[in-house]
């Protein structure tokens, strides 16, 4: 195996880690492409996604098959809107925890012989609570009411109940039937959270009585927390002029942009709640993971970057307890540089629907400072939001990148998510920001084997000095 810095902390090695969150169909297809990946971009380490899976297509035992709790996924009445929603074919699983049943596992068997042959690790792949729980809404996440998310913000995602024993107890027999059956090197479990903030009503998920009994096994009073939660809730549909103006400080941190918002401050406890919920059940796996394994087997997850990350239910110091490495996600949902776009941009609507009438760039521009975004000359009009191509995307990635110095507590390696798709001069500048954070390496979801520059720059990278 390689010794890398995820081994034993983030200073192990000098070597860094060059990650590929990669179609596995695709390698399958061509595995040439790993060999000049390693070659060309200083490829280490394989995180292979298959699209109609969503997993790195492990295959279940019989034995774990049976536990399945989401056996009857074809014939379930939300599956045509899910697939609708999210652009998935009549074969691809919709985006739920686990395994998928009766997997075809020769595309992961062939890349893990064609990754080890040329000493590149393996980290499996398979996601968690964050969306499909409107094709099973029995074991999804409820509001502070108790009632169910609807359609309106269904694009981000809609959660399953992390606390859900029927949903973690299949998850937790799946992580122990991989590590028994194939040879991963690791584990990179995704969509470890809840939806992003982006989904309003998420925001304020999961109140569900799982979630109740285990905010109460961590030394939380559930009823006052949920009462100060709706009134977080209601205080966003309260937003004024004088509210706004107060709000021409930069902010430091979520708990004085709940006080700007008009928020009790017992509100604060409802996000570290969410947040203690998550870690808790990731540091679960971890454990059964590395007792299974009884090997070093580096098991991590995906975080929200930091200026949305508490708020989105990550709270870095206790994720450095509970996983062995960071990373960020990928993606128009949940990729770096769209998470707090994304976020100011349903909550300026979601203001502005609400009487009395708002001037939308004021509107917006509030919400730009709650998550530091102010000066980064963002649009001003909630529509023109929508025009990805537009926004600032390496100014926005560079924001995030500079903030994990206020966040990571380099307890752990942190290998953030990275647009390798850029102009070679821009992969190169945020590369340097990365160098002074101390990040140990990255992880791509495109290696441009097309364009000479960037794989030069990323070569670089990878060789220099930890």
């Amino acid at each position: 195996m390689l010794e890398l810095a995820s081994r034993s902390g983030p200073n192990a090695s000098a070597r860094r880690r060059i990650a590929w969150f990669c179609d596995l169909d695709q390698v399958h297809r061509d595995p040439s492409l790993l060999a000049a990946a390693q070659e060309k971009a200083g490829l280490t380490t394989l995180l292979p996604e298959s699209h109609h899976t969503h997993t790195s297509a492990f295959r279940a035992s019989p034995e774990t098959d049976r536990l399945c709790p989401f056996r009857d996924w074809r014939t379930r009445p939300g599956l045509a809107e899910h697939r609708q929603t999210f652009k998935l074919g009549p074969e691809d699983f919709p985006v739920l925890p686990g395994i998928l049943p009766g997997a075809d596992d020769t595309p992961l068997r062939a890349v893990l012989d064609a990754a080890h042959a040329l000493r590149i690790e393996v980290w499996g792949h398979w996601g968690l609570w964050s969306y499909g729980a409107e094709v099973y809404p029995e074991l999804a996440a409820l509001d502070l009411t108790g009632g169910r998310l609807n359609s309106l913000y269904a694009r981000y995602g809609h959660g399953f109940c992390p606390s859900n024993p029927a949903v973690n107890d299949w998850m937790l027999a799946c992580l122990r039937d991989a590590v028994r059956h194939y040879e991963i090197d690791g584990f990179y479990v995704d969509h470890a959270r809840y939806p992003p903030p982006a989904n309003l009503q998420a925001l304020f998920s999961c109140a569900c009585g799982h979630c109740e009994a285990e905010a109460g096994r961590l030394g939380y009073d559930f009823p006052a927390v949920r009462r100060a939660a709706l009134a977080l809730r209601l205080a966003l549909c309260r937003l004024d002029t004088d509210r706004m103006r107060k709000a021409g400080e930069p902010v430091r941190d979520l708990e004085q942009a709940l006080d700007l918002l008009g928020a009790p401050p017992e509100s604060l406890q409802w996000f570290q709640l969410r947040a203690r919920i998550l870690a808790g059940q990731v540091k679960q796996f971890r454990d059964a993971a590395h007792e299974e394994a009884r090997r070093p087997l580096p098991f991590g997850a995906d975080v929200f970057p930091p200026s949305v990350s508490l708020l989105a239910g990550n709270d870095y110091a206790l994720w450095e307890e509970s996983a062995d490495y960071l990373t960020g996600g990928h993606g128009a949902i949940v990729a770096w540089n769209l998470v707090p776009v994304r976020a100011c941009r349903e909550l300026a609507a979601a203001a502005l629907r609400v009487p009395p009438a708002l001037p939308e760039s004021d509107v917006l521009r509030f919400f730009y400072r709650l998550f530091g975004l102010e000066n980064l000359a963002l649009p001003e009009r909630v529509g023109e939001l929508d025009a990805f191509d537009k926004l600032p995307a390496v100014r926005l990635f560079e924001l995030e990148y500079r903030r994990l110095a206020d966040h990571w507590g380099r307890r752990v390696p942190f290998y953030p998510p990275f647009p390798g798709w850029l102009p070679a001069r821009e992969i190169e500048r945020l590369l340097s920001v990365l160098q002074e954070v101390g990040c140990q390496g990255i992880v791509l979801s495109h290696v441009p084997l097309d364009k000479p520059d960037n794989l030069s720059v990323i070569r670089a990278f990878a060789a220099s000095k930890v």
